[in-house]
């Protein structure tokens, strides 16, 4: 009875566990969340907006990837209706763009299919997981629940009732505002105004960098707490209701002390910066970051990968089946940048250490039919361009310094220092790859390439891979003075795989490029840029190599080869990493088989064994199915001439021995690909056996014809003279550059008809390599027409038109006429020209012209705009004008773009002109100045001039077929000059009779940066008295800026100009063509000028009264200027604040006397 009562009585508690295991599971199954995933494009998208109205946590996670991918989970907390999964499913998250918004917001199911939704919400929670690229923007707006951002860079904007908010390791500005809970995290600073607040919480952070910034945390209820950088410099006010405050940085008091006084409230850290305003009910607490771990520092992925420490260090030939790699660790499978997918060219890594180096062992796979591209072969030299495997090392991830490598398929070598990873170096970019400007302009990467790192490389290149042995000596590299074997070690690796894969036959090769890395760098735009060091692995060196013990091990007795009908079993043997005597396990079986697998020489492998367990002895026996394989007792090179026979073999591994019909086939064809690469491109490569000789056969490719086109008065052979290219001479890509740059300028000096170089290209047409160039020539006939339209005092309204006509009718001329009317005093102006060219290679000319103009009666040239706004707006009237009429002859030299020679003869007539017109568009009623007079008469005159530009930034206008350099808003540096002699009468004749002389030189010289300084010196002389027309003046914006327009006149003139100018511009690119880039910039100026007139008979500077003679201004300016592509006209608009020295005494004064002026084009 007792028995069978306890029976029962667990089987009643049986059933009883069973009931409520199953209603559980029902449970569970009724209350299951529901789960949906949606995706939005991140294009143009740089914030994202999420406004939750219910219970829920929200995450934002930073990822590689170009998607905004949102996870949402809906679930009821406390239901069990039917209607429930009904209702979680009618919970949508919707997302709208709007002006790069990206707006997310939950909408909730209210319609009569559910009862009492309001109780429904209130037991609904909705969570989210929100996956975005780092750079955005973020503004988040919640009832309940956590929030945690990590590695977000941008704008923060939180706001959330019930609930704690952790930041990790985000970068930006912080609006972040708590009704109840705490705000935790690790955080980076941004300039901008920052504001943290906890209604009742508290607030725990630590500040990663030391980047200050404004900032206020507020806890009321709790306690403050930052950890901040030893060198952080902040302005510190505080406010604790418990009077704790505990500051361990460096701090000074408002009073200058080193003591902390609570009752001003208020410190300096490091010499003060930023205000940190802390408010709290308990604690505040500002501890130094060294209780941050190491790992936030320097942040490594979390994958940590140990490196064995190896006896017997590898021999350094390029052979990866050696022994010591057995027990080497192996990198998992390289990725795509973005970690989105394996690549289609694989490649193995394989890493050991010891006390003197690093050794990497790589395995570059590539795909049938793509030759990896192979170009350079010196040290240091652009490596990354070709078929490339490239090292990123740091043996002490607390320094600021690690170590980039890159070898190729040949074992060139390029190694640097990097200082500073910066943002992508294009310098390290494919050759297609085009920059923005922007990106051209930012320049944050910094390396030292001068580092070397004495590293042993060896390569070898088989069928259908090519593998990688280095050595890197720690002995060169940068470590931790406490460094220990168990440390960390920072590290990546980039492969590039680079090939071309299209026949040379047409001489269009195509180049893929795929990148991989071991641990993906989340690179997308730039996946060629490897130098992203937080997202490097982590190495972990272990001191103790796995070795085979004999009690886990057995020992080998044999190896025996079968099969093998072309190589004899003994170099089979050789060439083995396995030997009798070896202790081997399974492991090492698998690595062995796998290794032969590789070899070129066999098509399949098996391996088969017979042990005896009892002595623990193993024979290994390898089946094998030999490849199509030749013997080359000797290997030749034949036809080479621009690359050493020796340095070919070493290269492309060529030793003789048993060779593999395949690898031979490729390393021809590479050979041949090298060739291309380096601009043979009609080079061709054949191989051949003979009598156990290996014999290559380089043509390395000359040209059998050189067609031109487009020329029709250059005759061709005055075109092949020019180029001077010979046919049996080997040909290459910068041979041909060389010598058509060469014709260019050959042509441009010496023919007339020669215009340009329109395109070149070499082609392979009927088995015949041809260079084709096309020539364009100068138009016979070439107008150019202008209207003409200005306004003054004399004429009223001008119009007319001018235009050139240059012609190749006998070698070059220009004709030029001008014909225009003034309204108001219907009086023509004219003027006609002609000028020939003799001889391009002197580039002289012959020169005259008749002509009724109307002049101003001055020696300065003033803009005309500056004329026309004065008279036409304004009404004023400051300049005189006279008429000139008659003919001019000259003879002229230029030399290049950077200097005229002139000699000209005048003879004409000037006459007294009179106001015709009143009329201006303000001031209409003011009754205008009339126009003085001058002395009228007959002129003859001989003038000499030499001009001289070499400014970097050039700008030049022609007048009457004469230069005039004319000033750039751009200009840096360099030198403009002028230096003219006339005379006037005397012999000549006339009714004038004196000697003029005059120089102009002007200096831009960079201080540094954006900063330059500017100096102009100009003198005109006369050996008598000057008429009325030809006076010298001073004033005005083209002299001394401080006084009106010619103010001070006289004989002769002195002026001196010196110039700060703070210049920045902006580079808009329309195009990859740099041509057509549009330049936009500002510049800032301070100047001073000075300077005198005197009259013929006067001593200037008498009595050492220079101080009293010279007239002195200074002032400010500022422009815009903008320069359209190509060779379009420069625009620019400034004005400038100046007044004369002696006026800066008062304010009144310099009131009244200031000047202002504005500007359409630079002084000088």
């Amino acid at each position: 009875m007792l028995l069978s009562l306890h029976t029962s009585r667990a089987s009643k508690l049986i059933i009883l566990f069973l009931s409520l295991w199953c209603s559980g599971l029902l449970a569970l199954a009724e209350d299951a969340p529901l789960v949906t995933e949606q995706s939005f494009p991140f294009d143009d998208v740089y914030r994202i907006e999420l406004e939750l109205p219910v219970r829920g946590n929200i995450e934002f996670v930073a990822t590689g990837s170009n998607v905004v991918r949102v996870t949402l989970t809906k679930r009821l907390l406390d239901d069990n209706e039917a209607s429930t999964k009904a209702y979680l499913d009618s919970i949508v998250l919707a997302g709208t763009r709007e002006e790069g918004t990206l707006q997310l917001k939950a909408h909730l199911p209210n319609d009569a299919r559910f009862q009492s939704t309001s109780e429904i919400e209130n037991q609904l929670q909705l969570d989210c997981v929100i996956e975005t690229p780092p750079d955005v923007a973020i503004r988040l707006q919640t009832k309940t629940g956590d929030i945690r951002l990590r590695r977000i860079r941008g704008k923060i904007e939180i706001a959330t009732g019930t609930g704690n908010v952790h930041l990790d390791e985000t970068q930006g500005n912080y609006r972040v505002s708590v009704t109840k809970g705490n705000v935790t995290g690790k955080i980076l600073l941004t300039r901008g105004q920052n504001e943290i607040k906890t209604q009742n919480g508290s607030v725990e952070l630590a500040v990663l960098d030391a980047v200050a910034a404004p900032m206020n945390v507020t806890a009321h209820g709790g306690s403050v707490q930052l950890q901040l950088p030893r060198d952080y410099a902040a302005d510190v006010a505080f406010e604790s209701e418990n009077e704790q405050v505990v500051i361990s940085l460096p701090v000074q008091s408002s009073d200058g002390s080193r003591m902390l006084n609570l009752l001003a409230g208020t410190a300096r850290l490091n010499e003060g910066g930023p205000l940190l305003r802390l408010t709290a009910t308990d604690r505040i607490a500002i501890l130094p970051a060294e209780g941050i771990p190491e790992n936030d520092i320097v942040p490594m992925d979390a994958f940590l990968q140990s490196v064995p420490k190896t006896e017997q260090p590898p021999v350094i030939d390029g052979n990866l089946s050696e022994k010591a790699w057995m027990f080497a660790a192996a990198l998992h499978p390289f990725q795509s940048a973005d970690g989105s997918g394996t690549p289609e060219n694989p490649t193995e890594a394989f890493l050991m250490w010891n006390e003197e180096n690093l050794y990497i062992g790589v395995k570059a796979h590539f795909l049938p039919g793509q030759l990896p591209r192979v170009s350079q072969t010196q040290h240091d030299s652009p490596i990354w361009e070709d078929e490339s495997v490239e090292i990123l090392f740091d043996p002490s991830p607390q320094t600021e310094t690690y170590y980039h490598l890159v070898v190729n398929p040949i074992g060139a070598l390029f190694d640097q220092g990097v200082h500073t990873p910066g943002s992508p170096h294009f310098r390290f970019a494919p050759p297609d790859v085009q920059s923005s400007a922007r990106e051209r302009a930012t320049k944050t990467f910094k390396a030292d390439s001068e580092w070397d790192a004495n590293a042993a490389v060896a390569t070898r290149i088989h069928a259908t891979f090519w593998t990688l042995e280095i050595a890197i000596p720690f002995a060169r590299l940068e470590r931790a003075s406490t460094e220990k074997t168990q440390d960390t070690w920072a590290f990546n690796m980039h492969r590039k795989a680079q090939g071309n894969t299209s026949s040379l036959e047409n001489l269009n090769l195509a180049t893929r490029r795929e990148y991989s890395y071991w641990m993906p760098t989340g690179e997308t735009e730039h996946p060629w840029w490897p130098h992203v060091p937080e997202r490097m692995g982590a190495l972990k060196p272990v001191a103790v190599q796995p070795q085979p013990a004999e009690t886990f091990g057995t020992m080998v007795t044999a190896v025996e080869i079968e099969g093998n009908t072309t190589i004899p079993t003994d170099v089979v043997l050789q060439h083995l990493p396995i030997a009798p005597g070896d202790i081997v396990t399974n492991a090492h079986l698998s690595w062995l088989i796998a290794e032969l697998n590789t070899y070129d020489w066999f098509q399949e492998v098996q391996l088969d064994t017979v042990g005896d367990e009892n002595q623990n002895i193993l024979r290994v026996r390898l089946r094998v199915a030999e490849a199509p394989v030749r013997f080359a007792r000797k290997i030749e090179i034949k036809g080479e001439r621009s690359f050493p026979a020796q340095f070919i073999e070493e290269w492309f591994d060529l030793v003789p021995g048993y060779l593999a019909v395949a690898e031979v086939t490729l390393k021809q064809q590479l050979i041949a690909d090298f060739y291309w690469n380096r601009g043979y491109e009609f080079a061709t490569v054949t191989h051949q056996f003979v009598n156990e000789m290996l014999q290559f056969t380089i043509n390395e490719g000359s040209l059998d014809e050189i067609r031109f086109s487009g020329n029709k008065r250059i005759s061709e052979a005055e075109l092949a003279s020019a180029l001077d290219l010979k046919t049996e001479d080997v040909y290459y890509q910068v041979l041909g550059q060389t010598m058509i740059h060469r014709m260019h300028e050959r042509l441009s000096q010496s023919h007339e008809d020669f215009k340009a170089i329109r395109d070149w290209r070499v082609q392979r047409e009927g088995g015949k390599n041809i260079l084709i160039v096309e020539i364009e020539e100068q138009p016979v006939a070439k107008p150019d027409v202008f209207p003409i339209f200005g306004f003054n005092r004399v004429h009223g309204f001008v119009l007319g038109a001018g235009g050139t006509l240059s012609t190749r009718i006998a070698g070059e001329e220009r004709l030029f006429g001008l014909l225009g009317r003034g309204f108001a005093s219907r009086i023509w102006n004219y003027q006609t020209g002609f000028e020939k060219r003799f001889s391009r290679l002197y580039d002289f000319a012959l020169g005259g012209g008749y002509y009724k103009l109307t002049d101003v009666n001055y020696n300065n040239t003033l803009l005309p705009t500056q004329i026309s706004l004065s008279a036409a707006f304004y009404g004023t009237a400051v300049e005189n004008y006279y008429q000139r009429q008659g003919y001019h002859a000259w003879i002229a030299r230029t030399f290049g773009t950077s200097a005229q020679l002139r000699l000209e003869f005048t003879r004409e007539s000037h006459d007294n002109l009179t106001k015709s017109t009143d009329w201006s568009y303000l001031n209409r009623k003011r009754i205008k100045r009339g126009n003085s007079r001058i002395e009228p008469g007959r002129l003859r005159k001989l003038s000499f001039k030499y001009l001289f530009d070499t400014r970097d930034r050039q700008s030049a206008q022609e007048r009457n077929f004469q230069t005039v350099f004319w000033p750039n808003e751009r200009t840096r540096r360099g030198w403009r000059g002028k230096v003219a002699f006339e005379t006037i009468g005397q012999r000549l004749g006339g009714d004038y009779a004196f000697n003029f002389y005059q120089f102009e030189l002007a200096r831009y010289t960079p201080l540094f940066g954006h900063h330059h300084l500017n100096i102009r010196v100009v003198g005109d002389f006369s050996d008598a008295s000057l008429p009325r027309q030809h006076l010298l003046y001073l004033g005005g914006g083209d002299t001394l800026r401080g006084y009106p327009f010619n103010t001070f006149a006289g004989d002769n003139r002195f002026l001196f100009n010196v110039e700060y100018r703070f210049m920045q511009e902006t580079i808009f690119a329309l195009a990859s063509d740099s041509a057509m880039d549009v330049f936009v910039g500002w510049a800032f100026s301070c100047f001073l000028d000075t300077g005198q007139v005197w009259w013929f008979d006067e001593t200037p500077f008498a009595d050492f009264s220079i101080q009293e003679r010279l007239k002195t201004s200074i002032g400010v300016g500022f422009v815009l200027f903008a320069e359209p592509p190509g060779e379009g006209q420069q625009r620019s608009l400034g004005v400038e604040i100046a007044v004369p020295v002696r006026h800066l005494a008062n304010w009144s004064s310099f009131r009244q006397n200031r000047q202002i002026l504005w500007r359409l084009e630079r002084m000088f």
